[in-house]
């Protein structure tokens, strides 16, 4: 003979395992009809993007290197195509201003000496500013 806590627990389980199966019903229901929303929106879409093999090889080399290194090379190619850059356009100016003055000996020791008393230099007495900015 069942004691009532043992039929109340079978009724609890029954319940419970009830409750289970409806919500997994449920769930299938509701997957099944976002699944089919989905494809009647899909249908009704005109602008179906292809991607260029370009793309897919890109998609490729990417997956396959690890992503730091890719960055690293990132990093080096675009430090690289600065530098060509800067090299250019360093040429280019030096092309178009051919001025080039000539510092006697002289001059260039006294802006590279230093003042007896402050121990400063030239550029240093001229634009004071620099000491304190």
């Amino acid at each position: 003979m069942k004691t009532s806590s043992s039929l109340g627990a079978e009724i609890g389980e029954r319940m419970y395992e009830d409750c289970m199966r409806r919500k997994a019903r449920w769930e299938r229901k509701r997957s099944r009809l976002k699944s089919e929303q989905e494809e009647r929106e899909a249908k009704e879409l005109i602008f179906h993007p292809r991607i260029n093999p370009i793309s897919n090889n890109l998609l490729r080399t990417r997956s396959l290197a690890n992503t730091e290194d890719r960055l690293i090379k990132f990093g080096q190619l675009s430090s690289e195509k600065k530098s060509v850059l800067r090299d250019k356009r360093h040429n280019e100016e030096a092309r178009i201003y051919d001025f080039k003055p000539r510092v006697n000996l002289l001059s260039s020791t006294l802006d590279k000496a230093r003042h007896p008393h402050t121990q400063l230099s030239r550029h240093e007495i001229l634009f004071p500013c620099t000491l304190r900015c």
